[in-house]
């Protein structure tokens, strides 16, 4: 099976659950789903072995920097709420 194939089948298999999980971090939808977009774009340049832990590790990572970033446009935070 090809590097396409293979992004296909992750792509299929993860992406919803990945969004999920940001939504419950972020709790913005339109957001989840452009962090998890970015992960597999990153994805595609970086070789992981286990790639769906890679893609986890990411959209959390992600997903907290996107918070601190609101928190510094909005001035509130909601990290004691999102971070599990």
């Amino acid at each position: 099976m090809g590097q396409k194939e293979n992004m296909e089948k992750l792509f299929r298999q993860y992406y919803r659950p990945l969004c999920l999980y940001a939504l419950r971090l972020t709790q913005d939808a339109d957001a989840s789903e452009d962090i998890v977009q970015e992960c597999f774009t990153a994805l595609l340049t970086h070789q992981a072995e286990k790639p769906a832990a890679y893609l986890y590790t990411a959209v959390r990572n992600r997903s907290l920097t996107w918070l601190k970033t609101k928190k510094t446009v909005t001035g509130r935070s909601c990290w004691m709420r999102c971070v599990p």
